[in-house]
């Protein structure tokens, strides 16, 4: 039931913001939510997993204490597909050790192709926001193979 909550919470996230469009305050620039093509990480939604899961460092303090949940993370992705530092915020938070973490792989993130409207295809900044989850026992998993980070 509460992973139902959970999905249902994320999908009102999701559709709210899918019906906004504002403005940046980045050198005043439209920011879109609702594109026709949107932002992808290379090599698509699995492959932006793949790259959180090789770059995460589980927090050693979070990690002793057992803190684990879905950090909702929030970014522009601008025309040229450079995720913009500035625009990095945590949405629904589980821990600050974890949400620093979070936003410490954003940073790392290679460009992503950029959303684009139809209008004569035209790129533009788009706003997502995604989940990443930090589990202990995929952690304790990754350990026993000598993987964990």
């Amino acid at each position: 039931m509460r992973n139902k909550l959970k999905l249902l919470l994320l999908s009102l996230i999701f559709v709210g913001n899918v019906l906004a469009q504002e403005n940046s305050t980045e050198e005043n620039k439209e920011v879109f939510v609702p594109v026709e093509v949107p932002a992808m990480f290379p090599g698509g939604r699995a492959a932006f997993y793949q790259f959180v899961t090789e770059n995460r460092n589980y927090p050693e303090e979070a990690f002793q204490k057992g803190i684990e949940g879905r950090v909702l993370v929030q970014f522009v992705v601008n025309e040229e597909g450079k995720i913009l530092h500035d625009s990095i915020k945590i949405v629904q938070g589980v821990h600050p050790l974890l949400n620093e973490e979070v936003v410490r792989i954003m940073k790392l993130s290679p460009d992503w192709e950029p959303g684009q409207i139809t209008q004569g295809g035209k790129k533009v900044m788009q706003r997502i926001i995604l989940p990443i989850t930090f589990q202990i026992d995929n952690e304790k998993k990754k350990s026993k193979k000598g993987k964990r980070n």
